[in-house]
């Protein structure tokens, strides 16, 4: 007889039977949870399967809840880059916006020099009398029937 056959007594024939593996330990085995002990990541234990060895891995209760909390720390900490980037951003535009602002500024300042050169100028011109003033003169009524004159001099 082979390993794995057996002989049967109860019929007359000689019948060849393999062995059934799912034995009723490994039935038992199945319905009760296993209870093996608590080993970390680190550290793995060898087992002989079909006479080889393998390896199992055993996963630590306080290892996976760290390594859980990591996609939370991960997602925290993009967040925080992502607000940086955005504050930095803000500031950058802020800075640029000061920027216009105050270049603007410097031209109006540039055009109102210019404007009180040409003034001053002109004032010169008025006193040696090169240029002459003109007036224009305006009455102007008010509600209460009062009359208001306003000259107006213009070069």
């Amino acid at each position: 007889m082979g390993k794995y056959q057996q002989k049967n007594n109860k019929d007359s024939k000689n019948t060849k039977k393999k062995f059934n593996f799912n034995s009723k330990k490994k039935a038992a085995a199945k319905n009760e949870p296993q209870k093996k002990a608590q080993i970390p990541l680190t550290q793995r234990e060898k087992k002989r399967i079909n006479g080889k060895k393998k390896i199992a891995v055993v996963f630590d209760e306080e290892e996976r809840r760290s390594y859980m909390a990591g996609f939370y720390g991960a997602k925290k900490k993009r967040k925080e880059e992502y607000l940086e980037k955005k504050k930095e951003k803000q500031k950058r535009i802020f800075k640029e916006h000061k920027q216009e602002v105050k270049k603007v500024k410097a031209e109006q300042i540039e055009r109102y020099r210019k404007i009180i050169e040409e003034n001053d100028k002109n004032l010169e011109k008025i006193q040696f009398g090169l240029i002459q003033q003109k007036e224009k003169k305006e009455i102007l009524t008010t509600d209460n029937d009062n009359q208001v004159e306003v000259v107006t001099e213009y070069l």
